[in-house]
């Protein structure tokens, strides 16, 4: 119980004490998909709106399993409001 107890409080402190959050600014980025395929992504920013990723993996069902290999030209811009 007195685990618990500490590791809420600690819990309360770390949420109540962030500060304001800054934007990231990266122009490459690796990571990972955990979803099907399970995969290895990385991504690379062309401009401030466009973007390319590509990713590998793997993915299987009973005895079989495959290699999967994929991309993406991706274009980021603001949402407009419905």
């Amino acid at each position: 119980m007195i685990r618990f107890t500490i590791a809420a409080v600690l819990g309360m402190i770390m949420t109540f004490s962030v500060q304001t959050a800054q934007a990231q600014n990266y122009t490459t980025a690796v990571g990972a998909r955990l979803g099907s395929p399970i995969s290895l992504s990385a991504k690379h920013f062309i401009n401030e709106t466009s973007a390319v990723e590509g990713f590998v993996g793997t993915r299987g069902w009973a005895t079989y399993r495959w290699f999967v290999v994929g991309g993406a030209y991706q274009y980021h811009g603001p949402i407009e409001s419905v």
